[in-house]
Protein backbone atom coordinates (compact mmCIF):
# COMPACT_ATOMS: atom_id res chain seq x y z
CA UNK A 1 0.00 0.00 0.00
CA UNK A 2 2.75 2.59 0.90
CA UNK A 3 5.00 1.47 -2.55
CA UNK A 4 0.97 2.46 -4.37
CA UNK A 5 1.22 5.18 -2.64
CA UNK A 6 4.74 6.59 -3.35
CA UNK A 7 4.24 5.90 -7.07
CA UNK A 8 1.56 8.22 -7.13
CA UNK A 9 3.37 10.87 -5.62
CA UNK A 10 6.15 10.07 -8.32
CA UNK A 11 3.39 9.97 -11.11
CA UNK A 12 1.83 13.36 -9.67
CA UNK A 13 4.63 15.32 -8.84
CA UNK A 14 6.38 14.61 -12.23
CA UNK A 15 3.78 15.48 -13.97
CA UNK A 16 2.91 18.79 -12.24
CA UNK A 17 6.63 19.20 -12.18
CA UNK A 18 6.62 19.19 -16.53
CA UNK A 19 3.07 20.50 -16.96
CA UNK A 20 1.83 23.04 -14.66
CA UNK A 21 3.54 25.50 -16.50
CA UNK A 22 1.15 24.80 -19.44
CA UNK A 23 -1.47 24.74 -17.72
CA UNK A 24 -0.98 28.50 -15.98
CA UNK A 25 0.59 30.33 -19.74
CA UNK A 26 3.93 29.39 -19.17
CA UNK A 27 4.48 25.86 -21.46
CA UNK A 28 8.19 26.60 -21.74
CA UNK A 29 8.52 26.55 -18.01
CA UNK A 30 9.12 23.54 -15.72
CA UNK A 31 7.95 24.00 -12.51
CA UNK A 32 10.29 22.24 -9.95
CA UNK A 33 10.21 22.97 -6.10
CA UNK A 34 12.29 26.53 -5.99
CA UNK A 35 13.51 25.13 -2.49
CA UNK A 36 15.46 22.13 -3.33
CA UNK A 37 18.09 23.85 -5.20
CA UNK A 38 19.44 25.32 -2.28
CA UNK A 39 19.71 21.93 -0.61
CA UNK A 40 20.93 20.10 -4.38
CA UNK A 41 23.71 22.76 -4.06
CA UNK A 42 24.85 22.20 -0.59
CA UNK A 43 25.18 18.69 -1.69
CA UNK A 44 27.21 19.41 -4.59
CA UNK A 45 29.65 20.86 -1.78
CA UNK A 46 29.88 17.54 0.29
CA UNK A 47 30.58 15.99 -3.37
CA UNK A 48 33.20 18.46 -4.13
CA UNK A 49 34.78 17.69 -0.87
CA UNK A 50 34.11 20.50 1.09
CA UNK A 51 31.87 19.60 3.87
CA UNK A 52 32.94 21.67 6.65
CA UNK A 53 32.02 24.49 4.52
CA UNK A 54 28.14 23.85 4.12
CA UNK A 55 26.71 26.41 6.20
CA UNK A 56 29.34 29.20 4.76
CA UNK A 57 28.89 28.80 1.20
CA UNK A 58 25.56 30.88 0.63
CA UNK A 59 22.80 28.79 0.09
CA UNK A 60 21.19 29.02 2.80
CA UNK A 61 21.11 25.75 4.44
CA UNK A 62 19.63 25.89 8.09
CA UNK A 63 18.72 22.28 8.84
CA UNK A 64 21.19 19.47 10.06
CA UNK A 65 23.44 17.81 7.06
CA UNK A 66 22.22 14.32 6.81
CA UNK A 67 19.93 15.31 3.63
CA UNK A 68 23.10 16.21 2.03
CA UNK A 69 24.54 13.00 2.44
CA UNK A 70 20.89 11.03 0.81
CA UNK A 71 21.16 13.52 -1.94
CA UNK A 72 24.98 12.92 -2.76
CA UNK A 73 24.74 10.17 -4.54
CA UNK A 74 22.17 11.60 -7.50
CA UNK A 75 24.22 15.20 -6.94
CA UNK A 76 27.70 13.33 -8.34
CA UNK A 77 25.80 11.53 -10.80
CA UNK A 78 24.28 15.07 -12.30
CA UNK A 79 27.69 16.34 -11.74
CA UNK A 80 28.97 13.31 -14.23
CA UNK A 81 26.56 13.96 -16.72
CA UNK A 82 26.64 17.57 -16.93
CA UNK A 83 23.02 18.87 -16.49
CA UNK A 84 22.01 22.16 -15.14
CA UNK A 85 20.65 23.25 -12.06
CA UNK A 86 18.36 26.16 -10.96
CA UNK A 87 21.19 27.83 -8.57
CA UNK A 88 21.87 30.39 -7.76
CA UNK A 89 19.59 31.62 -10.80
CA UNK A 90 16.32 29.67 -11.74
CA UNK A 91 16.50 28.49 -15.55
CA UNK A 92 13.39 27.39 -18.00
CA UNK A 93 14.31 23.08 -18.36
CA UNK A 94 17.07 22.58 -15.44
CA UNK A 95 17.87 19.17 -17.10
CA UNK A 96 19.23 18.36 -13.67
CA UNK A 97 15.79 17.37 -12.24
CA UNK A 98 15.60 14.65 -14.75
CA UNK A 99 17.72 12.61 -12.79
CA UNK A 100 17.11 14.53 -9.36
CA UNK A 101 13.01 14.88 -9.13
CA UNK A 102 12.18 11.38 -8.95
CA UNK A 103 15.01 10.38 -6.87
CA UNK A 104 13.41 13.30 -4.21
CA UNK A 105 9.83 11.98 -4.49
CA UNK A 106 11.13 8.41 -3.86
CA UNK A 107 13.12 8.86 -0.76
CA UNK A 108 10.66 11.43 0.50
CA UNK A 109 7.76 8.97 0.60
CA UNK A 110 9.84 7.27 3.69
CA UNK A 111 6.84 8.68 6.27
CA UNK A 112 3.86 6.32 4.29
CA UNK A 113 5.59 3.16 5.29
CA UNK A 114 5.95 4.39 8.69
CA UNK A 115 2.55 5.70 8.95
CA UNK A 116 1.30 2.25 7.60
CA UNK A 117 3.60 0.53 10.03
CA UNK A 118 1.87 2.07 12.85
CA UNK A 119 -1.83 1.75 10.90
CA UNK A 120 -0.61 -2.21 11.17
CA UNK A 121 0.38 -2.15 14.65
CA UNK A 122 -2.81 -0.46 15.99
CA UNK A 123 -5.06 -3.18 14.33
CA UNK A 124 -6.57 -1.41 11.43
CA UNK A 125 -8.48 -2.94 8.62
CA UNK A 126 -7.08 -2.68 4.68
CA UNK A 127 -9.75 -0.65 3.89
CA UNK A 128 -9.23 2.18 6.78
CA UNK A 129 -5.05 1.72 5.96
CA UNK A 130 -6.23 2.56 2.27
CA UNK A 131 -7.94 5.79 3.42
CA UNK A 132 -5.32 6.55 5.70
CA UNK A 133 -2.66 5.76 2.77
CA UNK A 134 -4.84 8.07 0.68
CA UNK A 135 -4.66 11.10 3.27
CA UNK A 136 -1.16 11.07 4.07
CA UNK A 137 -0.14 11.33 0.30
CA UNK A 138 -2.62 14.51 0.01
CA UNK A 139 -0.59 15.96 2.83
CA UNK A 140 2.60 14.79 1.90
CA UNK A 141 2.49 16.07 -1.85
CA UNK A 142 3.04 19.71 -1.00
CA UNK A 143 5.70 19.46 1.22
CA UNK A 144 7.62 17.61 -1.93
CA UNK A 145 6.54 18.81 -4.72
CA UNK A 146 5.42 22.63 -3.89
CA UNK A 147 8.14 23.13 -1.23
CA UNK A 148 11.09 20.44 -2.10
CA UNK A 149 11.83 19.41 1.55
CA UNK A 150 12.10 15.59 1.69
CA UNK A 151 14.64 15.94 4.69
CA UNK A 152 11.37 16.62 6.81
CA UNK A 153 9.25 13.47 5.75
CA UNK A 154 12.56 11.67 5.78
CA UNK A 155 13.29 12.79 9.63
CA UNK A 156 9.10 12.25 10.58
CA UNK A 157 9.06 8.77 9.18
CA UNK A 158 12.19 7.66 10.52
CA UNK A 159 11.35 8.88 13.99
CA UNK A 160 7.93 7.38 13.59
CA UNK A 161 9.52 4.12 13.47
CA UNK A 162 12.06 5.06 16.47
CA UNK A 163 8.74 5.53 18.66
CA UNK A 164 7.73 2.12 17.80
CA UNK A 165 11.21 0.99 18.65
CA UNK A 166 11.18 2.55 21.98
CA UNK A 167 7.19 1.19 22.69
CA UNK A 168 8.77 -1.95 22.25
CA UNK A 169 11.52 -2.04 24.33
CA UNK A 170 14.33 -2.02 21.63
CA UNK A 171 16.64 0.64 23.24
CA UNK A 172 19.30 0.11 20.91
CA UNK A 173 17.36 0.44 18.25
CA UNK A 174 15.46 3.45 19.19
CA UNK A 175 18.49 4.98 19.98
CA UNK A 176 20.20 5.00 16.58
CA UNK A 177 16.54 6.05 14.62
CA UNK A 178 16.19 8.85 16.43
CA UNK A 179 19.74 9.51 15.98
CA UNK A 180 19.10 9.73 12.19
CA UNK A 181 16.00 11.81 12.25
CA UNK A 182 17.41 14.57 14.36
CA UNK A 183 20.79 14.38 11.71
CA UNK A 184 17.77 14.93 8.91
CA UNK A 185 15.84 17.65 11.11
CA UNK A 186 15.97 19.35 14.82
CA UNK A 187 12.30 19.21 14.96
CA UNK A 188 12.66 15.88 15.82
CA UNK A 189 13.41 17.04 19.71
CA UNK A 190 9.76 18.05 20.08
CA UNK A 191 8.99 13.77 19.95
CA UNK A 192 12.09 13.33 21.70
CA UNK A 193 10.52 14.02 25.17
CA UNK A 194 7.56 11.47 24.29
CA UNK A 195 9.65 8.78 23.73
CA UNK A 196 11.07 8.96 26.87
CA UNK A 197 8.17 8.92 28.59
CA UNK A 198 7.57 5.72 26.56
CA UNK A 199 10.65 4.48 28.12
CA UNK A 200 10.21 4.94 31.69
CA UNK A 201 6.90 2.85 31.55
CA UNK A 202 8.54 0.06 30.70
CA UNK A 203 9.68 -2.28 34.12
CA UNK A 204 12.91 -2.46 35.38
CA UNK A 205 14.53 0.37 33.28
CA UNK A 206 17.91 1.38 34.44
CA UNK A 207 20.04 4.16 34.25
CA UNK A 208 22.21 2.64 32.49
CA UNK A 209 19.66 1.78 28.95
CA UNK A 210 18.23 5.61 29.72
CA UNK A 211 22.17 6.96 29.06
CA UNK A 212 22.64 4.39 26.07
CA UNK A 213 19.63 5.42 24.62
CA UNK A 214 20.48 9.00 24.91
CA UNK A 215 24.39 8.75 23.67
CA UNK A 216 23.10 6.72 20.24
CA UNK A 217 20.63 9.86 19.51
CA UNK A 218 23.40 12.34 19.65
CA UNK A 219 26.17 10.22 17.75
CA UNK A 220 25.27 10.97 14.67
CA UNK A 221 24.37 14.69 14.31
CA UNK A 222 27.41 15.19 16.33
CA UNK A 223 29.44 13.66 13.92
CA UNK A 224 27.87 15.01 11.00
CA UNK A 225 28.17 18.38 12.74
CA UNK A 226 31.56 18.27 14.05
CA UNK A 227 33.28 19.54 10.56
CA UNK A 228 31.18 22.18 9.81
CA UNK A 229 31.24 23.16 13.01
CA UNK A 230 35.21 23.12 13.35
CA UNK A 231 35.50 24.46 10.15
CA UNK A 232 33.11 27.83 10.17
CA UNK A 233 31.99 27.71 13.71
CA UNK A 234 30.34 31.61 13.26
CA UNK A 235 28.48 30.36 10.08
CA UNK A 236 27.40 27.77 10.98
CA UNK A 237 25.92 28.43 14.62
CA UNK A 238 24.15 31.39 12.74
CA UNK A 239 22.39 28.99 10.36
CA UNK A 240 21.44 26.70 13.25
CA UNK A 241 21.07 28.48 16.88
CA UNK A 242 19.82 31.81 15.02
CA UNK A 243 17.63 29.56 12.41
CA UNK A 244 17.54 32.50 10.15
CA UNK A 245 13.67 32.97 8.44
CA UNK A 246 11.92 35.98 6.37
CA UNK A 247 8.85 37.96 7.55
CA UNK A 248 8.85 39.75 4.39
CA UNK A 249 8.33 36.57 1.91
CA UNK A 250 6.66 34.11 4.60
CA UNK A 251 3.82 34.67 7.02
CA UNK A 252 4.62 36.57 10.37
CA UNK A 253 2.66 35.62 13.06
CA UNK A 254 2.49 37.02 16.64
CA UNK A 255 5.52 35.37 18.25
CA UNK A 256 7.65 37.72 15.56
CA UNK A 257 8.02 40.06 18.68
CA UNK A 258 10.59 37.43 20.81
CA UNK A 259 12.10 37.43 17.39
CA UNK A 260 15.85 39.14 17.50
CA UNK A 261 15.97 40.73 13.73
CA UNK A 262 19.88 38.95 12.63
CA UNK A 263 22.41 42.20 12.20
CA UNK A 264 23.40 42.49 8.46
CA UNK A 265 20.48 41.24 7.30
CA UNK A 266 19.94 43.17 4.75
CA UNK A 267 23.27 44.11 3.38
CA UNK A 268 23.68 39.87 3.04
CA UNK A 269 20.40 38.69 1.51
CA UNK A 270 18.71 41.99 0.66
CA UNK A 271 15.74 41.26 2.62
CA UNK A 272 14.55 41.52 6.12
CA UNK A 273 15.82 38.19 8.63
CA UNK A 274 15.35 37.59 11.97
CA UNK A 275 15.79 34.54 14.33
CA UNK A 276 13.35 31.87 14.62
CA UNK A 277 15.66 30.08 17.26
CA UNK A 278 13.82 31.74 20.70
CA UNK A 279 10.13 30.61 19.90
CA UNK A 280 11.19 27.44 18.54
CA UNK A 281 12.92 27.05 22.20
CA UNK A 282 10.02 27.86 23.79
CA UNK A 283 7.87 25.20 21.84
CA UNK A 284 10.60 22.70 22.32
CA UNK A 285 9.55 23.22 26.65
CA UNK A 286 6.42 23.20 25.88
CA UNK A 287 6.38 20.02 24.45
CA UNK A 288 8.42 18.36 27.21
CA UNK A 289 6.17 19.52 29.76
CA UNK A 290 2.97 17.67 27.71
CA UNK A 291 5.40 14.79 27.57
CA UNK A 292 5.66 15.39 31.25
CA UNK A 293 2.13 15.65 31.72
CA UNK A 294 1.41 12.31 30.38
CA UNK A 295 3.34 10.62 32.23
CA UNK A 296 0.18 9.44 34.33
CA UNK A 297 -2.00 8.56 31.41
CA UNK A 298 -2.02 4.99 30.65
CA UNK A 299 0.16 5.17 27.83
CA UNK A 300 -0.24 3.03 24.79
CA UNK A 301 1.12 3.22 20.93
CA UNK A 302 -1.96 5.01 19.81
CA UNK A 303 -2.07 7.51 22.43
CA UNK A 304 1.76 7.73 22.17
CA UNK A 305 1.38 8.72 18.52
CA UNK A 306 -1.71 11.58 19.56
CA UNK A 307 0.86 13.04 21.85
CA UNK A 308 3.71 13.09 19.27
CA UNK A 309 1.46 15.21 16.75
CA UNK A 310 0.30 17.08 19.69
CA UNK A 311 4.17 18.17 20.22
CA UNK A 312 4.51 18.59 16.61
CA UNK A 313 1.87 21.00 16.17
CA UNK A 314 3.08 22.83 19.06
CA UNK A 315 5.54 24.38 16.72
CA UNK A 316 3.30 25.65 14.80
CA UNK A 317 1.62 27.58 18.06
CA UNK A 318 4.73 29.31 18.79
CA UNK A 319 6.34 29.75 15.52
CA UNK A 320 7.53 33.30 14.49
CA UNK A 321 7.06 33.18 10.52
CA UNK A 322 5.28 30.04 9.16
CA UNK A 323 5.79 28.23 6.27
CA UNK A 324 2.89 26.32 4.79
CA UNK A 325 4.95 22.96 4.90
CA UNK A 326 5.49 23.60 8.66
CA UNK A 327 1.60 22.20 9.13
CA UNK A 328 2.50 18.82 7.39
CA UNK A 329 4.45 16.40 10.29
CA UNK A 330 1.34 17.38 13.01
CA UNK A 331 -1.08 16.92 10.36
CA UNK A 332 0.55 13.22 9.03
CA UNK A 333 1.14 11.56 12.66
CA UNK A 334 -2.30 12.81 14.09
CA UNK A 335 -3.92 11.26 10.59
CA UNK A 336 -2.29 7.87 12.41
CA UNK A 337 -3.79 8.22 15.68
CA UNK A 338 -7.15 9.79 14.02
CA UNK A 339 -7.73 6.54 11.58
CA UNK A 340 -7.56 4.32 15.16
CA UNK A 341 -11.11 6.18 15.79
CA UNK A 342 -12.77 5.34 13.00
CA UNK A 343 -13.59 6.76 9.73
CA UNK A 344 -15.69 9.91 10.71
CA UNK A 345 -12.58 11.33 13.08
CA UNK A 346 -10.16 10.59 10.08
CA UNK A 347 -12.40 12.65 7.70
CA UNK A 348 -12.44 14.90 10.50
CA UNK A 349 -9.06 15.45 11.30
CA UNK A 350 -7.69 15.00 7.48
CA UNK A 351 -10.16 18.45 6.70
CA UNK A 352 -9.11 19.96 9.58
CA UNK A 353 -5.69 19.35 8.57
CA UNK A 354 -6.08 20.26 4.80
CA UNK A 355 -8.02 23.83 6.26
CA UNK A 356 -4.89 24.50 8.40
CA UNK A 357 -2.34 23.72 5.33
CA UNK A 358 -4.73 26.01 3.19
CA UNK A 359 -5.12 28.65 5.11
CA UNK A 360 -1.25 28.83 6.22
CA UNK A 361 -1.03 30.07 2.55
CA UNK A 362 -3.60 33.29 2.87
CA UNK A 363 -1.97 36.70 3.39
CA UNK A 364 -3.54 38.39 6.39
CA UNK A 365 -2.95 39.86 9.72
CA UNK A 366 -0.95 37.94 12.21
CA UNK A 367 -3.22 37.83 15.07
CA UNK A 368 -6.29 36.21 12.56
CA UNK A 369 -3.91 34.12 10.48
CA UNK A 370 -2.34 33.15 13.77
CA UNK A 371 -5.76 32.42 15.37
CA UNK A 372 -7.43 30.32 13.06
CA UNK A 373 -4.48 28.55 11.88
CA UNK A 374 -4.06 27.18 15.50
CA UNK A 375 -8.00 26.87 16.25
CA UNK A 376 -8.06 24.68 12.85
CA UNK A 377 -4.99 22.70 14.40
CA UNK A 378 -6.58 21.67 17.96
CA UNK A 379 -10.03 20.53 15.67
CA UNK A 380 -7.50 18.04 14.10
CA UNK A 381 -5.77 17.43 16.98
CA UNK A 382 -9.24 16.66 18.88
CA UNK A 383 -10.52 14.55 16.28
CA UNK A 384 -7.45 12.39 16.69
CA UNK A 385 -7.80 11.46 20.83
CA UNK A 386 -7.21 7.92 20.55
CA UNK A 387 -10.23 7.41 23.27
CA UNK A 388 -13.78 8.04 23.93
CA UNK A 389 -15.10 11.42 24.55
CA UNK A 390 -11.73 12.98 24.57
CA UNK A 391 -10.93 12.06 28.14
CA UNK A 392 -7.12 10.21 28.57
CA UNK A 393 -7.43 7.89 31.46
CA UNK A 394 -4.94 8.41 34.46
CA UNK A 395 -3.34 5.92 36.24
CA UNK A 396 -2.06 5.92 40.21
CA UNK A 397 1.43 4.32 39.05
CA UNK A 398 3.55 2.95 35.77
CA UNK A 399 1.68 0.56 33.93
CA UNK A 400 3.36 -2.64 33.60
CA UNK A 401 3.37 -4.24 30.63
CA UNK A 402 5.11 -7.09 29.33
CA UNK A 403 6.24 -7.19 25.69
CA UNK A 404 4.85 -10.11 24.17
CA UNK A 405 1.66 -9.13 25.96
CA UNK A 406 1.86 -5.06 23.97
CA UNK A 407 2.22 -6.52 20.47
CA UNK A 408 -0.57 -9.41 21.36
CA UNK A 409 -3.29 -6.56 22.28
CA UNK A 410 -2.46 -4.49 19.02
Amino acid sequence: MPIAGSLLVLATGMAYFFWWGAVVGSPAVWVPPGDIWATIRSSDYVVWGYFGGIYSAGTKLVTFPGILLVLAPVSALSNALRLQEAFPFMVPHPTAWLVIGPYVLLVGCLPLFAFDALGVRMGLSMARRAFLMVGEVIVIWQVLVLWGHPEDTIAIGVACYALMATFDGRWVAAGWLFGIALAFQPLVLLIYPVALIALSRHPNVTVREWAGMFARSVVVPVALLAAPLISNWRASTRALVDQPNFPTVDHPTPWLVLAPHLSRARSSSGLDEVSAGPPRAIAVITAIALAWRSRRWSVDLPTLTWLASACLAVRCFFEAVMVPYYVWPAIGVALVSAARRGVLNLTVCLAAGLGATVWSYVRIGSWSYWLVLVLLLALMLTAAVPVRFGALRLVRGPVVRQRSATRSSL
